[in-house]
């Protein structure tokens, strides 16, 4: 160093540099010479259930264990990934049953809260801060806190060549990104690295950044590599430590932890006995700490606090030893050699070392032999080293156990306390303590401080072998400089008046206990705080009167108090062009004025040091003045101080659970029916397959009614050959067979069938099989098998044929029986002979008819004939309902006999048989007892009227259809056959048509139809100038689309072409087609098509919300070919949907039916059994405790979300038959009948059904949320929230009704699928779908219904919404009223009748617009309503903010008077702010249409969302920019200022550019 001062002032002397710049090289190689010691100068963390350090110092100090169960409120978010069996699978290695969830949780040193985080204050926004994983959060938190507790916090380290280094064990993976929704945000939010960058990015820190995992000493590790960083003056500053959270789960107990647990070196008994003998492992714990580091020598010239100081540090590998993960004591030993060999003072100077010890048995006996053999090189002194371990309070905090060792050691520094260490009681018997230098600190202790400073070792040893020791010695005491000034500036500030508040408190307390002078307070606030929006400045002359106002601000609140020094004031930084402004609103040019003005005073009271000036100072400051301090401070030796942290807001931000979609695709050998086994673990095995009728000839040969039904022997024998392919063969006892809803297939479509077999633990397994479709699995028949134990028996058959009275031998050839149709493999009744006690039936099949003996042990349609050669004997139709005991002896033979005995009295409902199948030895071969036919119900119900209502029908549309005059059609379809037809046919028609095909794989001539792939179509068509867009995808959709691809390319689709549309400015001459497809019923028996429904309801709500779009909707009906539907998209008629059928076009007409109340029918809930969704809201609350009260048996609430206080006493309340229970009905796994101990598909709802034998007897879906805000500026996530509450809860309680038989299903729709409603697409399509999806569902024999209700009076959505129910198109039904025509419905009604009465005043508002026709006399009224609100005009307005606004700001003012109702305007305030809402912007774009014809759109009103930024906008379109008669003064005013403002500027390019600007208006 002496030869480069010697060169540099060689320089000097030569000439060669400036003096100036000689002085600057030598001043600055005096600092780096003591570059050898590094101080630590900040200093925060969270370590287990301590929030920050004086936390944990308390809990050290009193050596109370940390340890715990997992907290509650982190507990919800683990379980609501783990309810997913894949994501279980994933972590733990199998899923997860429902009782275990508390269990699997293993006692931890866990933090209270992961998922709270300020994002306001570090300027983050919502959605990101959602999807950065919490080590990101935390961590950054941490970080500011450090740089506040050093004294560097708000800018003051921004810029600076500051290092970050951060340790952290990467095999404690966080899972958050993988457990969490999609989004672009994951990509930076969850990348590992970021943690430390993040800290990097927003603190523009210049310095190095790294993250270390050398496993357990990783943040140990981190602090020796920033000290070396220091040393090599890689940087000026470092922050330095480590983190480990675990952000998915709780730790888990090693029995959940499919052996992956570290079960080893975990203690069994919860305790952690570091140095015990009784020692039986570790514990861990989760934590997140930082220092803040800088060379000694500099932060003494910075004046920094010092808080300790790192004397050594040293690292090393323990190479090769005994094993990979057993631990070295001699490189142990040699890590801490090489440490101590860096000091120049004694190793018996080292009083205290914080070791590693974890606890375990292996190494707290190695750690203290290599720390002793250490000690044994430089002294023989005994037990003068005092040895502890946090991890007894704390746990293993893994990569965050180093620094949160340096903290132990820094507060036992610094307050000279040893703290204890616990559960310590008899001594390790392989250490010998009396003859060590160590002794075990288990008390708390002062630490003796001798002629050299107190000093300390801190270990930490890596389970990947990495060892690092650290040296620290106590740092200089505290001793201030000389004060001079008599006054002092103390200065508090935050984000929130509620965060400043907190400060207030927070510092009351801190400065009572702190011996740093009032002027080093007051010096840190100054240079070391943020200075944010709220603010607190105080004017005091010692620290005593400093706590006596502070004491006053706490009593009376944050108010300015100019007499006693108190200034107190809040600001929001505003557009410079804003020129009134409300009080607070600070515009950039004023706060330059008030920060010049502030700094005048500033040197004002240097100069003279009087009060008065230093309390303008103070309160130029509150009002948002931007000052520099250093003028109040240079040359005053003033030091940085601890003072309180920033109060972090506790904001939830956690990203959804991720969805799973995939299933197990294992594969073995295929059974016909049963299909090949696809999973199978120690409590389940489950078979697949795929059923055809084309494949399978027990479909083709089975039909009801034409169609292709499974019969129920055929489950039978799947469930057979199950139990065979699990337990070998052998008799076979299947009992309580129930089935619950006939499985139809399409003759051109598979289906896909699961047959699942679970343990019982009774013995046997419990059985169902379930098919699926569009994404939801269906029951149909369930039961329990077992190995069948039955004695053999024998029949005499002959007999029964001796005592016959009447033989029939059926004719083969006649394979029609009405409701049935058999094909060949059904003729195997060869006679039936009726004897007085039973029935004997021969049962052979005909030749060429395989018997398939080696393949089935059922042949299922033997069987059926052999079951059933009797039960249609009775008057109408008997399908099979339940076999309460089926016994197969042995495999069916070719040919047998049957013997039927009646039990029982037919009811006319049911019939019940016992059954002998026999073989030609006389052999019983299967016993079947208690088999029962139910008879099918074919009828429909209607419904009596209980109170005045609306109905609903479709009419021939009146007027004409006509063909829009359209030449180039940019045609939206589905990459499939029907859609290439469909382009055809238009291009047929004479048209220029550009094609657009929606497909899931986009291509060069595919489009997604997701945002990217319609905002490119619409760019396209706008390159094309498409006079008419065609939107077909639902037309022409694939038939064998899953529903989320159905959903995803029709409403989904839409949805994005809409805010598409919107985005790239695409007006289309002759507007947008939406074709669907069989939306509507038309006729009874057609077939529905709910997504059409969907896509064609939100259409309405699209051009609603956009009525210079021109949106037709039209549907066609399911047979229309592709001439018909590019027809149908070429039409024009108007607002209403149009469903052309047979040629002829129909639209809905409403009307309102004047009918006698009907009496309530009383019976319709007693003694049976409810589901209810939506059973933590309002309106599944009332209809529980109506059902309760009318005799219901049982009524199960199903909820998503654990029930707040009051709602669970409610439903406490209603007694004993009402239970909760949580289930997220939007998910079918969630309502499938599962069994206890499945790895697949974990549910709830079916299961806890079936495990309390429930039969329902009514479904009412409840469930769902009110949509809110226009498609063009909502987001995809937002539309989704709305729509899959109602959708996908409706596809799962359909599939649930199609188990219970008999069950009634009502859907709570709402009006609003009739009428659409600005604001509410999302919404109204959900609505729709619900309501074709129950006509669908009645088409099944489901007694289903939709209700359209309108808003229920005293709850639900529109009271939670707070919808005006003046302008409510429809009046809210009473409670009572709604419940009582309920049951009405159930017992029979229409279902095209509303229970609702019109509002004419709120449907006049949509008359225009409405998507049907209204009855005469009803549309006379309405219209009455339209005209007399098209007359009102706009209201008198007071604008401020402009001093002499334009005559279009003054219109545009009124109109946001008129639907605001306010009498006054500030123009720069956004429509939001003033008040506005989605609703009223309808209302905005209705009126401003008036007055300015098609020139706004409502994605206008997004983009110009004040009253001064739309003017602008309209009379940029007009040309119109003349101001008031008395503007131009005012003009002249304002440029004259702008003149003098840029010569002070000086700039002449900016001049000339204003210069341009002012001649060219």
């Amino acid at each position: 160093m002496d030869k480069i001062k010697l060169f540099i002032l060689t320089q000097l002397v030569e000439k060669k540099i400036e003096r100036s710049r000689a002085k600057e090289l030598l001043l600055d190689l005096e600092a780096r010479e003591g570059v050898g010691d590094i101080a630590i100068i900040g200093m925060a963390g969270r370590f287990s259930a301590a929030d920050n350090i004086d936390e944990f110092w308390e809990y050290l100090k009193q050596g109370q264990s940390t340890i715990r169960d997992y907290p509650s409120l982190r507990k919800e978010d683990m379980n609501a990934i783990l309810r997913n069996p894949h994501h279980a699978e994933l972590l733990l290695g199998s899923p997860v049953i429902d009782g275990d969830f508390d269990g699997l949780c293993a006692k931890s040193g866990y933090l209270n809260r992961i998922d709270t985080f300020d994002a306001h204050l570090f300027g983050i926004p919502p959605i990101e801060a959602e999807y950065m994983d919490p080590h990101q959060r935390v961590a950054l938190e941490i970080a500011h806190e450090t740089f506040e507790n050093a004294g560097y916090g708000g800018d003051a380290a921004k810029g600076t060549r500051t290092g970050v280094f951060l340790g952290r064990d990467q095999t404690n993976i966080s899972y958050y990104k993988m457990f969490s929704e999609r989004h672009p945000l994951q990509l930076s939010g969850s990348w590992e690295g970021l943690v430390a960058s993040r800290i990097s990015y927003l603190y523009d820190l210049k310095g190095p950044c790294l993250m270390t995992d050398t496993a357990c000493s990783a943040g140990a590790v981190s602090i020796h590599q920033a000290v070396q960083s220091l040393t090599l003056d890689q940087c000026d500053m470092a922050l330095a430590g480590g983190i480990n959270l675990t952000t998915t789960t709780s730790e888990v107990k090693p029995d959940y932890a499919a052996g992956a647990a570290m079960d080893s070196v975990t203690s069994g008994q919860n305790i952690i006995r570091t140095f015990d003998a009784r020692a039986d492992g570790t514990l861990w714990g989760e934590g997140v700490g930082f220092v803040l580091l800088k060379p000694l020598a500099r932060a003494q010239r910075d004046g920094d606090n010092i808080r300790a100081i790192i004397r050594a540090s040293a690292i090393n590998n323990d190479g090769m030893s005994s094993s990979i993960t057993a631990p070295s004591s001699l490189m142990q030993e040699k890590v801490i050699l090489d440490a101590w060999s860096q000091t120049d003072f004694s190793a018996e100077t080292i009083t205290y070392v914080e070791a590693h010890g974890t606890g375990t048995v292996l190494g707290d006996p190695i750690e203290l032999k290599g720390l002793t053999g250490a000690f044994r090189q430089y002294t023989s002194r005994r037990q003068f080293c005092g040895i502890g371990s946090l991890k007894t309070t704390m746990g293993h905090l893994v990569a965050a156990s180093g620094i949160a060792s340096v903290a132990k050691v820094v507060k036992s520094l610094e307050t000279g306390m040893l703290a204890p260490t616990g559960n310590f009681g008899v001594p390790n018997p392989y250490v010998d303590f009396i003859q060590s230098p160590l002794y075990v600190s288990d008390r708390l202790t002062p630490w003796e401080r001798g002629a050299e400073p107190r000093r300390a070792g801190v270990s930490s040893f890596g389970f990947i072998r990495t060892n690092c020791h650290l040296v620290l010695e106590e740092g200089p005491q505290y001793q201030p400089a000389p004060v001079d000034a008599s006054h002092h500036l103390f200065t508090l500030s935050a984000r929130t008046e509620e965060a400043l508040q907190i400060l207030v408190d927070r510092y009351a307390v801190a400065l009572s206990e702190t011996t740093a002078t009032l002027a080093d307070i007051c010096f840190t606030t100054h240079v070391g705080r943020g200075h944010y929006e709220h603010r607190l400045a105080i004017v005091a002359t010692s620290k005593g009167e400093l706590l006596d106002l502070l004491a006053l601000v706490r009593t009376n609140g944050l108010r300015s108090r100019p007499e006693a020094g108190v200034f107190t004031a809040a600001h929001r930084m505003v557009s410079d062009r804003q020129v009134e402004l409300a009080p607070g609103d600070l515009t950039t040019t004023a706060r330059k004025e008030l920060s010049g003005t502030a700094q005048v005073a500033l040197r004002d009271h240097l100069s003279g040091s009087d009060a008065e000036s230093l309390r303008r100072v103070a309160d130029l400051y509150t009002r948002g003045a931007q000052l520099d301090f250093a003028p109040l401070h240079g040359g005053t030796g003033r030091r940085r101080v601890m003072l309180p942290a920033y109060p972090y807001a506790q904001t939830r931000y956690w990203a959804p659970v991720l969805q799973s979609k995939v299933a197990s695709v294992a594969m073995t050998r295929k059974h016909p029916l049963l299909g090949a086994q696809v999973e199978r673990d120690a409590t389940a095995i489950i078979f697949e397959n795929s059923l055809a009728v084309g494949t399978h000839w027990v479909l083709a040969d089975h039909r009801i009614n034409q169609r292709a039904v499974l019969p129920g022997t055929a489950y039978l024998e799947m469930v057979r050959a199950a139990f065979e392919a699990a337990e070998g063969p052998g008799q076979v006892h299947l009992s309580e067979t129930l089935f619950t809803v006939p499985l139809a297939v399409p003759d051109d479509e598979a289906v896909r069938i699961r047959t699942r077999l679970v343990s019982d633990p009774q013995g046997g397994y419990r059985f169902d099989v379930t098919s699926e479709q569009d994404g939801t699995w269906t029951t149909h028949a369930q039961g329990h098998v077992v190995r069948g134990t039955w004695p053999p028996k024998t029949c005499d058959v002959q007999a029964i044929r001796n005592s016959a009275t009447v033989t029939v031998e059926p004719d083969l050839a006649n394979d029609y029986t009405g409701v049935f149709q058999f094909g060949p493999h059904w003729h195997s009744i060869r006679r039936i002979q009726t004897a007085p006690d039973a029935v004997a039936v021969e049962i052979a099949l005909p030749a060429g008819i395989d018997s398939e003996l080696g393949t089935l042990g059922l042949h299922p349609a033997k069987l059926d004939n052999a079951v059933n050669a009797i039960s249609q004997d009775h008057e109408g139709t008997f399908l099979p309902y339940v076999y309460q005991d089926f016994v197969l002896h042995a495999p069916m033979p070719a040919s047998f006999d049957v013997v039927i005995r009646t039990v029982g009295e037919p009811t006319g409902e049911t019939v019940t048989y016992d059954i002998d199948l026999v073989d030609v030895t006389g052999n019983v071969f299967a016993e079947i007892r208690k088999y029962t036919t139910k008879k099918v119900d074919w009828s429909r119900l209607n419904l009596d009227e209980v109170h005045r209502q609306l109905e609903v029908s479709w009419v021939p549309a009146p007027g004409k259809v006509e063909m829009a005059p359209v030449a180039r059609v940019g045609a939206i379809v589905r990459a499939t056959p029907t859609g290439d037809a469909l382009i055809a046919a238009l291009r047929d028609s004479g048209r220029q048509v550009t094609p657009f095909r929606l497909t899931a794989s986009p291509n060069g001539d595919g489009y997604g139809p997701d945002e990217v792939g319609l905002l490119t179509v619409c760019e396209q068509m706008a390159l094309q100038e498409c006079d008419r867009i065609i939107f077909a995808a639902d037309a022409t959709c694939d038939p064998d689309d899953a529903p989320e691809d159905r959903h995803a390319f029709g409403a989904g689709a839409l949805f994005e072409l809409t805010r598409a549309l919107l985005a790239r400015r695409v007006k289309p001459k002759d507007g947008l087609a939406v074709v669907g497809r069989a939306a509507w019923q038309i006729e009874a028996s057609a077939p529905v098509d709910p997504y059409s429904a969907a896509t064609e309801s939100l259409a309405v709500v699209v051009g609603q919300e956009n009525p210079h779009l021109r949106v037709e909707i039209v549907d066609v009906e399911h047979s229309a070919d592709a001439t018909e539907t590019a027809s149908a998209g070429l039409t024009r008629y108007g607002t209403a949907i149009r469903s052309v059928r047979g040629g002829f076009s129909f639209v809905r007409q409403m009307g309102i039916v004047i009918a006698k109340d009907g009496p309530v029918v009383e019976d319709v809930y007693r003694d049976g059994n409810f589901l209810v969704t939506g059973g933590a809201g309002g309106l599944g609350l009332s209809v529980a405790e109506e059902m309760v009260r009318k005799g219901a048996r049982r009524v199960l609430l199903c909820g998503r979300r654990v029930l707040e206080a009051d709602t669970a006493s409610r439903v406490a309340a209603f007694g004993p038959a009402v239970e909760y229970v949580r289930c997220d009905v939007t998910d079918p796994q969630d309502v499938q009948r599962l069994e206890p101990g499945m790895r697949l598909d974990r549910a709830r709802l079916g299961q806890h059904l079936t495990d309390q034998s429930v039969v329902l007897d009514g479904i009412v879906h409840a469930a769902g949320r009110a949509g809110d805000g226009f498609l063009g500026t909502k987001e995809r996530a937002t539309f989704e929230a709305v729509v899959q509450p109602k959708v996908a809860g409706a596809e799962a309680m359909l599939g649930l009704a199609r188990q219970h038989r008999g069950a009634f299903l009502i859907f709570f729709s709402s009006v609003t699928a009739l009428t659409g409603g600005q604001g509410q697409g999302d919404y109204c399509a959900a609505n729709a779908f619900m309501d074709a999806l129950a006509a669908r569902a009645r088409g099944e024999g489901i007694r289903a219904w939709a209700i359209n209700w309108p808003a229920w009076a005293e709850i639900g959505m529109a009271v939670q919404y707070g919808i005006d129910e003046r302008t409510s198109p429809f009046r809210s039904i009473p409670v009572r009223n709604a419940l009582d025509w309920m049951e009405q419905l159930i017992g029979a009604s229409d279902p095209d009748r509303i229970p609702a009465e019109v509002n004419s005043v709120g449907l006049g508002a949509m008359f225009g617009e409405l998507p049907f026709l209204l009855e005469p006399m009803l549309a006379a009224s309405v219209q009455g309503q339209s005209d007399a609100q098209a007359t009102e005009g706009s209201v008198e307005v007071r604008l401020t903010g402009l001093a002499q606004p334009t005559p279009t700001q003054v219109r545009i003012g009124e109109v946001y008077a008129a639907v605001l109702g306010l009498s006054e305007i500030d123009v720069f305030a956004t429509f939001q702010d003033l008040g506005g809402n989605s609703l009223m912007t309808a209302q905005l774009l209705k009126r401003l249409d008036v007055i300015y014809p098609g020139l706004v759109d409502i994605a206008d009103l997004f983009s110009y969302v004040t009253v001064e930024s739309l003017a602008g906008f309209v009379e940029q379109q007009t040309g119109s920019t003349q101001p008031s008669s008395d503007s131009s003064e005012a003009g002249a005013t304002v440029g004259d200022e702008l003149r003098e403002v840029l010569a002070e500027f000086g700039d002449s390019e900016l001049t000339a550019a204003f210069q341009e600007t002012g001649e060219r208006s």
